[in-house]
């Protein structure tokens, strides 16, 4: 099955809300993997829009599940270049970075807990619940922000 530039963009979308029925349902690891998982696609979006050679396979993406790599790629693709929320889009991508894990589809609730904590992003004020909610809200800006810059490519 081949998947393309509009496969991508509609799967990140379907990932994100997937994402927010789960963390509705108050589990956050499943929440936030689709989440990441929404942007890590829409990134893939933006750079196979971008540049045929990704679409047709003629230019390895080498990348794996690394969503700061995928950013740097499309950065210097030019894709946000003229996009006027480029910063906050890429500040989220990076904190999104930072806490998603492509292995966070296998662990539970407690395993990320423990793992957002040791990082510092939980503490005795700040749990999971708020963490987790604000990580979607990220993820949903940057999948709006990428949805923009797609339609404007």
């Amino acid at each position: 099955m081949k998947v393309g530039e509009s496969d991508y963009r509609k799967g990140a979308k379907q990932r994100l809300a997937e994402a927010g029925v789960l963390l509705r349902a108050g589990n956050s690891s499943g929440s936030v993997y689709l989440a990441g998982r929404a942007v890590e696609g829409m990134l893939r979006a933006l750079i196979w829009r971008q540049d045929s050679g990704y679409a047709t396979g003629k230019t390895p993406l080498d990348t794996g599940h690394d969503l700061r790599e995928l950013l740097k790629l499309a950065e210097n693709l030019g894709i946000m270049a003229a996009y006027s929320d480029r910063r906050l889009l890429k500040d989220d991508v990076q904190m999104i970075a930072r806490l998603w894990l492509n292995n966070t589809r296998f662990i539970p609730d407690r395993k990320l807990h423990g793992h957002w904590y040791n990082i510092g992003e939980l503490n005795n004020r700040r749990k999971l619940e708020r963490a987790s909610s604000e990580f979607y809200d990220a993820c949903s800006a940057v999948i709006k922000g990428c949805e923009v810059i797609c339609n404007d490519l």
